[in-house]
């Protein structure tokens, strides 16, 4: 059974502040789906660490990634 994934991507800078940034697909049976998230912000956001959350809307929540 197919269903809709979310993908939330966080970015926290050298003195914790954080933005994130959200993206949903439907994905079918069987079927994979690459997210992707590509950063075209200017330099002057050094993000010091980020990591996402895949979260089903449709079944139980999958995990969190961490990366830094």
């Amino acid at each position: 059974k197919g269903g809709y994934f979310k993908v939330i991507y966080h970015f926290e800078d050298h003195y914790g502040d954080r933005d994130s940034y959200a993206v949903t697909h439907y994905i079918p049976a069987r079927e994979e789906k690459l997210f992707m998230f590509k950063d075209i912000s200017p330099d002057r956001y050094g993000y010091s660490r980020w990591w996402y959350e895949v979260d089903s809307l449709s079944k139980v929540k999958t995990g969190s990634y961490f990366y830094d």
